[in-house]
């Protein structure tokens, strides 16, 4: 789900035959996602989703576009998988009585949350002490 995408060759591939510029990466909707596919050491090759980019993604090898060791064009090969890279944003909501009321997102772990770094400034910029407390529904 974090948007890293693998691509690895059969141990038979001649490496030097492997051409990246025409794999494709696509949305759920068919839309081309630009990534760059760098070599790893261990022959490997990896490349990053932007961030903001959710759903499924398609990434899909041509055939042709490498060799095995006695030249033999390689077969079309094809991969998909749920991804989430947009970074979650809290809902704060003060009401006319100053109760501050934050809402995270479903998909936020709840053990991430810190409460203990969130500042609140009055309209001078100086800085008002509050505690959040967890509530049932688990907002604070």
């Amino acid at each position: 789900e974090d948007g890293n995408i693998t691509l690895t060759y059969p141990d038979d591939v001649d490496p030097d035959s492997i051409t990246t510029d025409k794999i494709t990466v696509k949305d759920e909707n068919g839309k081309d996602i630009p990534v760059i596919f760098e070599k790893q050491p261990d022959g490997s090759y990896t490349a990053q989703v932007p961030p903001g980019t959710d759903g499924t993604v398609k990434v899909e090898v041509p055939a042709g576009s490498y060799d095995d060791l006695t030249g033999n064009p390689g077969l079309i090969g094809k991969g998909e998988g749920p991804v989430d890279t947009t970074p979650p944003q809290v809902t704060v909501k003060v009401d006319e009585d100053g109760n501050i009321t934050l809402t995270y997102p479903d998909d936020v772990d709840p053990d991430s949350i810190t409460t203990d770094k969130i500042t609140v400034k009055d309209e001078n910029g100086k800085d008002i002490p509050v505690i959040f407390e967890k509530q049932p529904d688990g907002s604070y």
